[in-house]
């Protein structure tokens, strides 16, 4: 039960930052993260912020993504995306390093 409530908070706390930058997610995905503040729920508001070109709110909801699973290939590819899109070749090419450590087939 302490564990869920930590990752509420830090999912309330999250979202206030998204939301002071100006980042306004989905009320589904939203909702999503205040249920349950999952790894999945990042990468898809991740996600919605990167097909809207919002790479500062992308960035954030893919680096708590892999914050709470670190084994995620897929959310340190699409963090390695958003980085590349913001012009952050460098840290992109470590996400991309660690996407293939987690799943060397995802080349």
């Amino acid at each position: 039960m302490m564990r869920r409530t930590a990752w509420a908070i830090s999912a309330a706390l999250l979202l206030a930052n998204i939301c002071n930058a100006q980042c306004h997610s989905p009320p589904d995905i939203d909702n999503a993260l205040k249920r349950s503040p999952t790894a999945e729920a990042y990468e898809a508001l991740g996600a919605y912020f990167g097909k809207r070109n919002e790479m500062a709110c992308a960035l954030s909801a893919f680096e708590k993504a892999i914050e709470l699973r670190p084994e995620s290939w897929e959310a340190h590819f699409n963090l390695g995306l958003a980085l590349l899109r913001n012009n952050q070749a460098e840290p992109a090419a470590t996400q991309f390093r660690e996407a293939v450590k987690h799943n060397p087939s995802s080349i």
